[in-house]
């Protein structure tokens, strides 16, 4: 019978007459943006429970003809709306996704950096960890050469042999963040101030009295090293020269919603991603494109490639039940002109791509130093996931993450943060 069903389906698809009713269905039908809300839930949970089935390929066909038989029954109430169609094109990429593969070593050169309330760890390109000690957070330098990690009394800066080589004592210090390139400025958060201290950890001082708990984003360029985007109270984002008085600062966004996180994806474009949704700025502040946020849900761990002009962030469910990683890949002749109105949903201006769907949440995003691969911990799996983003797409996989970072505790608590030559 399911042969039947599946051979009249592709005569009718065939059929110019079919094509053109379904498509006159399809304008005629409103929008349920609940409905597909729920289709959503619905899909990642499939996408994330899913096993795989040992046994020969001819096997696997028969496996895949009765999923696609038996989704076809839920897909028959959803193709009749645009938001059904989409929904449809997000559960035929899960059906039928990339093979991965268990890696035995990073899929691209560098080492990871890990940290979480257990600590940090410093991931080598063999899979080897050694644990930093217990600094709940770190970042990395510009090229790598130190890691900056955070204590309850202060700030420290080690180098690849685990050697301290400066010491900061200030409270409650958090959202740190190495400029680029040259990387001799460090801006870091104590409190609700803002401040910036040298690479080598002279010259520390005062930036902000008032800013957001929001990690900073340095400006990349060689004319733009030490310019840096922050935020501060009241959905305000500034842009400041670190090496010049404070008059030399620019207010991008006077209010508006909370800002949750900031990247520059090229030194004319800066992307905010706030309460309403993700938008892109540029170097004036004026909003060139923007993707609003989900009805239910949240995005969050939004981060940029380093080489190029990409930026990814993670669409979890309410609840954080399930997580999507999307990729946002900016042409170099984007959006030059304001936005009229909210932007095409997942383009920005640019190409965008779902790399991931999983159950559970997935806390941050790491780039890997020529950017084309896209790194994160996925808890549920106890496992570390790595996304070709550059190139044809290829899934590569490290599992038993709690056991191979040598603690005991749940996988959740530990995410990748960063990754370095």
């Amino acid at each position: 019978m399911i042969r039947a069903v599946l051979d009249w389906c592709r005569r009718a698809t065939t059929r110019q007459d079919d094509l053109g009713l379904r498509e006159r269905l399809r304008e005629a039908a409103p929008v349920d943006g609940a409905a597909a809300e729920r289709a959503w839930e619905v899909a990642c949970g499939a996408y994330a429970a899913r096993e795989p089935l040992p046994g020969r390929r001819r096997h696997r066909r028969r496996v895949r003809a009765l999923a696609v038989a038996s989704l076809a029954l839920l897909l028959g109430a959803l193709v009749l709306s645009p938001a059904g169609a989409k929904v449809g094109g997000w559960i035929d990429r899960a059906i039928d996704p990339a093979p991965s593969r268990p890696a035995a070593a990073l899929p691209a050169p560098g080492r990871l950096l890990v940290s979480g309330l257990n600590g940090s760890w410093v991931v080598e390109h063999d899979l080897t960890a050694r644990h930093l000690g217990e600094h709940p957070e770190a970042a990395w330098s510009a090229k790598g050469n130190y890691v900056l990690l955070t204590n309850r009394v202060g700030l420290s800066a080690r180098d690849d042999r685990g050697a301290t080589r400066w010491t900061l004592e200030r409270p409650r210090i958090g959202n740190l963040a190495w400029s680029r390139g040259d990387g001799y400025r460090v801006a870091y958060r104590s409190g609700r101030t803002l401040r910036v201290v040298a690479g080598d950890g002279s010259g520390d001082r005062l930036l902000d009295r008032a800013s957001a708990p929001v990690t900073p984003s340095w400006r990349p360029g060689p004319t733009a090293e030490h310019v840096l985007a922050y935020a501060r109270p009241g959905g305000r984002v500034e842009l400041r020269d670190v090496d010049r008085p404070v008059a030399g600062g620019r207010t991008l966004i006077g209010s508006g919603p909370p800002v949750r996180a900031l990247a520059w994806v090229s030194p004319d474009r800066l992307l905010v991603l706030r309460g309403g949704g993700l938008s892109l700025l540029d170097a004036a502040g004026r909003v060139l494109s923007r993707l609003p946020g989900p009805s239910a849900g949240r995005f969050h761990a939004l981060t940029a490639s380093p080489v190029s002009r990409t930026a990814a962030f993670v669409r979890s469910s309410p609840r954080g039940a399930t997580s999507v990683v999307w990729s946002v890949r900016f042409p170099a002749d984007g959006p030059t002109r304001p936005a009229a109105g909210p932007t095409r949903p997942g383009l920005l201006g640019g190409r965008a791509r779902m790399v991931f769907a999983g159950a559970g949440t997935i806390r941050s995003l790491a780039f890997s130093p020529d950017g084309r691969w896209l790194a994160f911990a996925w808890p549920p799996s106890d496992q570390w996931i790595f996304e070709r983003v550059g190139g044809r797409p290829r899934l590569a996989t490290v599992g038993h993450v709690t056991r191979r970072l040598g603690h005991i505790g749940d996988p959740a608590d530990s995410a990748v943060v960063g990754w370095a030559r």
